[in-house]
């Protein structure tokens, strides 16, 4: 029997590499102060590098299980790291207070249109692979 392609697996690790790799390439935060200290946005982009590494390795569980529920769980816990990565933008931690900082303009944005992908899909296969119930035993 083919195995069938793990669409939302795959999704899961692009979205987690992309928040990864966008970190420090693509809509980095702001360096270091004159002074050498950081500002809260430093602290904010250390704690989604770790939600993000999170999100890569629960997208490696979820593309080599075969047990349809256990890809449901794996997929509600991609939901709440979404949900988690919002609010460490927005409230948690926060980021700097200017408006026209790098991390405000660029960084927030990006992280929240890249954690709304992570709820979406997470959502669709929680509701998907739970309701199924099923147990693939494909190898």
């Amino acid at each position: 029997m083919k195995k069938k392609l793990d669409i939302e697996g795959i999704v899961f690790l692009a979205v987690a590499v992309f928040l990864i790799t966008g970190l420090f390439v693509l809509f980095p935060v702001c360096g270091p102060k004159d002074d050498g200290s950081f500002m809260r946005c430093h602290w904010a982009s250390r704690a989604l590098l770790g939600s993000g590494i999170i999100s890569a390795a629960l997208s490696v569980v979820h593309l080599v299980i075969n047990d349809v529920k256990a890809k449901g769980a794996v997929a509600l816990a991609q939901t709440f790291l979404g949900i988690y990565n919002i609010a460490l933008v927005t409230f948690l931690i926060g980021l700097c207070k200017m408006e026209t900082m790098q991390c405000v303009a660029v960084t927030k944005p990006s992280v929240v249109v890249i954690s709304i992908v992570l709820i979406a899909v997470g959502i669709f296969g929680a509701v998907r692979n739970l309701k199924s119930g099923k147990v693939s035993d494909e190898k």
